[in-house]
């Protein structure tokens, strides 16, 4: 099943929404097993910070997410035993989201996004895993209603060849590219026009292990303490935001987060959980 934050995908399907919300920002860290029963979720509407580990035998993720410095993080290494096929595919996914107001006259401009990336991996078969980076615009108050984005690439990142394209199309973001592991500076332009003043961005790191790999399938994907995101407005442009993600200045009328009403744990964006078919 899919889980993204806009259809958010299946309209916030795992645990559904469970209560009318203002969520302004938001960060996150998923990992999910190959059997499914040690999967872990850490959703933190209107929080700064995320982080969570998890394992079980023959694997283990991690993953951290701190919205006010722009990074994010994601460990995952394991070897697959005899008899581990058929099994879910493994995901380690950190992202946060915020919500984004542009001052000033934007037609025909661009809003930077600027990503900082190191990363090292180690896979014994490529084609086993892909690992990515993803940045989806969405419509103010996706947050909490669900919906596709108005704007998504994911960008590839290291050696992984598994084919990423079912998640992608699923999650309404088209592939802008590759990038091998190592240090990496990716520039990220999006139009206001299709942006408009106000929108809510999601920046998020992502890695798969298919579930079908063979047996003694080994994997290192290390982007625990690499990503780094701000933005960059154009002249005569100033951005403030809900949390203050880092290009911003925070929107002095954002309630802060003890006057929200919270949704309940487990909305998230840009993530996937799938169980390989047979």
């Amino acid at each position: 099943m899919i889980r993204n934050l806009l259809c958010m995908i299946g309209v916030l399907a795992f645990g559904g929404l469970h209560a009318t919300a203002s969520t302004v920002y938001f960060t996150d860290v998923e990992i999910v097993t190959s059997s499914g029963s040690g999967s872990v979720d850490v959703f933190h509407p209107n929080g700064l910070t995320a982080s969570n580990s998890n394992s079980e035998t023959g694997e283990s993720g991690s993953g951290s997410a701190n919205l006010t410095t722009g990074t994010l993080g994601i460990l995952s290494s394991g070897n697959f035993p005899e008899g581990s096929q058929g099994q879910n595919n493994l995901f380690t996914v950190a992202q946060f989201g915020d919500s984004i107001t542009a001052h000033g006259a934007t037609a025909g401009l661009n809003l930077g996004v600027n990503i900082s990336v190191d990363g090292t991996v180690d896979l014994s078969d490529p084609t086993q895993n892909f690992t990515a980076l993803l940045v989806a615009a969405y419509a103010p108050g996706s947050f909490d209603t669900g919906g596709l984005p108005i704007w998504g690439e994911g960008f590839l990142l290291g050696p992984g060849t598994l084919d990423p394209s079912s998640y992608f199309s699923a999650i309404g973001v088209t592939n802008a590219g590759s990038f091998g592991a190592g240090p990496q500076s990716i520039p990220v332009s999006i139009p206001f026009s299709t942006l408009g003043s106000n929108f809510q961005l999601v920046v998020g790191l992502a890695t798969e292990i298919n579930g079908n790999a063979p047996t003694g399938t080994t994997w290192n994907v290390d982007y625990s303490h690499t990503l780094h995101a701000s933005l960059t407005a154009p002249d005569g442009v100033s951005l403030t935001s809900g949390a203050g993600l880092p290009g911003t200045s925070v929107d002095s009328r954002t309630p802060e987060p003890a006057s929200l009403i919270l949704l309940a744990s487990g909305v998230l964006a840009l993530t996937v959980r799938r169980k390989v078919a047979a």
